[in-house]
């Protein structure tokens, strides 16, 4: 009788066990994710701005939100202005900001080289939601030249982006310039993707394009990176708009 009565209830403990387990759910970690700082040019000249785009991103490269440190030498480049709501910092060599994208500007004011590094934490994966445990820090080299002169590396501000930019549907707004970041664009309600053609300003630089694909009626955004060999790059966004069906598209 005894060992029935044990019996009984390691059976009984057993269930509960496992009860306890269906009931409380074990949430997976997202990998270790990075930070990445893309410049809208390698090389500027003193007087002149340069954009500077941080974000973060998991392992496989989908956008992610985090707590971001942005440092700069502010003896070579002084702070104009931050797009994110609330950041902190600026002048000093510092900005403390939080978000999916943001973007510093800043002018040299001094000839010399330039090292800009971006560090991040509490990262989330902006579509699953997924928590990534690290973010690894991201760093990158510019240099600002005297007026008229050019860096190591050969090229004046608009070399690190592109020549030349176009969609296969709509037009871009504001026209292109190898200075200008960011376009519109608008597209019937029929275009579900549309080509992007661009060429890189510098032999040798890569180009990648998202965002493109399955187009949802209303606003879109594309982006065109530009890196260049030395792992500088230039960011180019284009919000494309897909029309609602029956609308009609203005001439």
């Amino acid at each position: 009788m005894r060992q029935k009565k044990i019996l009984r209830i390691t059976g009984i403990l057993t269930a509960l066990l496992c009860l306890l387990q269906i009931a409380v759910p074990i949430r997976g970690y997202a990998a270790g994710g990075q930070m990445v700082i893309a410049v809208s040019a390698d090389t500027v000249e003193v007087g002149q701005t340069v954009t500077v785009t941080l974000w973060a991103a998991s392992s496989g490269g989908a956008r992610a939100s985090s707590n971001m440190t942005f440092t700069y030498n502010s003896d070579t480049f002084s702070f104009v202005s931050c797009n994110a709501e609330g950041y902190t910092g600026g002048e000093g060599g510092q900005v403390n900001a939080g978000g999916t994208s943001v973007e510093v500007v800043l002018r040299a004011v001094n000839a010399g080289d330039c090292t800009l590094q971006v560090s991040g934490t509490g990262g989330v994966v902006n579509e699953t939601q997924e928590p990534l445990d690290s973010l690894t820090a991201a760093g990158v080299t510019i240099q600002a030249v005297s007026s008229g002169g050019t860096g190591s590396t050969g090229g004046q501000s608009e070399d690190g982006g592109l020549a030349s930019l176009s969609l296969s549907a709509g037009e871009l707004s504001p026209a292109f310039s190898a200075s200008t970041l960011k376009y519109t664009a608008t597209v019937p309600y029929e275009t579900e993707a549309v080509e992007v053609t661009a060429v890189p300003a510098r032999e040798g630089a890569s180009v990648t394009v998202s965002g493109n694909q399955s187009l949802a009626v209303g606003e879109n955004t594309i982006s065109v990176t530009v890196e260049a060999e030395n792992e500088s790059a230039a960011v180019y966004e284009i919000i494309v708009t897909r029309q609602e069906q029956g609308a009609q598209t203005a001439a």
